[in-house]
């Protein structure tokens, strides 16, 4: 009898153990506040997302957290993305990421929230390899750059370096001794697209009033001027092609006076499609031999004839061009010290003030609603977002501006929290000239208007984007913004 109630005795204390070692609080089991997660992926941000997908080896792939069947992104820190190899290692990344499938085989992507939990797959097969195009268009030497020196018909001299004012921007020079004056192209980029942003153009010598005058403005209010993806899939021993979303070309602004004219290239919802090859080693025409090389051939597309190409090596940058028909070009390269410096337009642009009103139909809105004639968001109706973005005026040049918030606050006093973030932007909103977040206790009282600066140098004739941010923990209501040339 001893014996038996010993037994049982051990049995009730594993139980027990097994109900510790088991048991979930309830407040971790009510973590998650989503009806359901969605886990899923997709190849670039040109395409939509998916449940499964097939890619080369090699290649990337981008994953996402989604809530309650909206297309929205869960709200960040609320779930957990686990991707799981083929060999069956793990790692966690975050939302919105891109991940490189060096293995071959099935990568599990799971995103889990609470007792919530939801799968993507990503099958790898073949060989192929994913190249980032800004580490060919660019110069690894910060103190020399590349020169380009071309046979057609002008002798043009093409440099390539970075803004050292800007780590984001970087320009190519194109002019007849290589100094860099007021003849180049300007670009932006982000860890998806190269934007084109301004070009002054030489296109059949296109220009306004005199050489070396006009500018095109290469970027739209949402899609941008894109030129090239960062990352460029390139099946082994085959080529890629790829064509960008739409952008606009707008305004063809002159160098001197700030005054407009036309260009053949203008107009709106045009694309580019290129073609990618990649070369271990490419012989130009001139004798000399580039290693690892990234072909880009223009297949249609304003500005640039169709037909044209594009030689990119590592590390070293842009090193030739030629075209696949007609006469053709050569080009020779060469390692030149120093950087040439940027000379941008010397007109100034918009002067005094304008107000730009949050409900004016240049003003865009992501989150909130009209509430007589300003723009509210509250928390029982809305969710966090962009209360206002726009104008994207093209005005605003170089010197010194000022981008004045005129909002209102409901409570003042419940915390301290960030409440809104003020920011201006330009370029489709890869260049960042100012931001500020507001917290609730910096405003002075309820219901009174209260304006919030910032300073901001040199919108530079892109378009200009004010934009409030409202973090969906208070009654938040916005007038209008004024921008001003100081």
């Amino acid at each position: 009898m001893l014996r038996k109630l010993c037994a049982r005795g051990h049995r009730l204390v594993a139980l027990a153990m097994l109900a510790i070692m088991t048991w979930v609080p309830s407040s971790v089991m009510a973590q998650c506040l989503y009806g359901s997660v969605q886990s899923r992926v997709q190849i670039n941000e040109t395409v939509a997302w998916t449940q499964t997908l097939s890619i080369a080896t090699g290649g990337s792939f981008r994953v996402g957290a989604f809530k309650n069947q909206s297309g929205q992104f869960v709200d960040p820190g609320t779930a957990t993305i686990t991707v799981v190899r083929p060999d069956g290692s793990s790692y966690q990344t975050a939302n919105g990421t891109y991940q490189t499938a060096a293995l071959s085989g099935t990568y599990l992507v799971r995103v889990t929230c609470g007792t919530l939990m939801d799968t993507a797959t990503v099958t790898a097969t073949g060989g192929s390899a994913t190249y980032d195009m800004l580490d060919y268009m660019m110069n690894d030497n910060t103190g020399s750059s590349i020169n380009l020196d071309t046979s057609d018909r002008q002798w043009q001299l093409f440099r390539t370096y970075f803004d050292p004012q800007d780590g984001r921007r970087f320009y190519i020079t194109k002019n007849y001794n290589g100094t860099g004056a007021t003849d180049y192209e300007e670009y932006v980029f982000d860890e998806t697209y190269i934007y084109l942003v301004r070009d002054t153009s030489w296109q059949s010598n296109n220009w306004c009033s005199g050489l070396n005058t006009m500018m095109e403005l290469w970027t739209g209010r949402q899609n941008r001027g894109v030129r090239f993806p960062r990352r460029v899939i390139i099946n082994t021993g085959s080529s890629t092609t790829w064509t960008t979303p739409a952008f606009d070309i707008k305004g063809r602004l002159e160098g001197n006076g700030c005054a407009f004219c036309t260009s053949p290239s203008a107009g709106n919802g045009q694309t580019w499609t290129w073609r990618f090859t990649h070369h271990s080693s490419y012989a130009l025409n001139t004798g000399q031999v580039a290693q690892n090389v990234i072909k880009a051939e223009l297949i249609s597309g304003p500005g640039a004839g169709n037909g044209e190409y594009y030689l990119f090596s590592k590390s070293l940058g842009w090193v030739g061009y030629g075209e696949t028909t007609g006469a053709g070009w050569w080009s020779h390269y060469s390692s030149v010290n120093g950087a040439p410096v940027v000379i941008l337009p010397p007109c100034t642009g918009q002067t005094g003030c304008i107000n730009y009103q949050s409900y004016a139909g240049n003003i865009y809105h992501q989150t909130g609603g009209l509430v007589g004639a300003d723009w509210a968001a509250w928390t029982t109706a809305h969710n966090a977002g962009f209360m206002t973005y726009g104008p994207y005026d093209r005005r605003w040049g170089n010197g010194s501006h000022r981008a004045r918030f005129r909002l209102m606050i409901d409570n003042r006093s419940a915390d301290n929290a960030v409440v809104a973030t003020v920011d201006v932007v330009t370029a489709g909103g890869t260049r960042l000239l100012a931001r500020r977040d507001i917290r609730r206790q910096e405003f002075a009282g309820t219901y009174l208007w209260q304006d919030f600066d910032l300073s901001m140098v040199s919108p530079s004739f892109e378009e200009l984007e004010t934009r409030v941010y409202w973090h969906d923990n208070a009654y938040i209501t916005h007038d209008k913004t004024q921008v001003c040339k100081l």
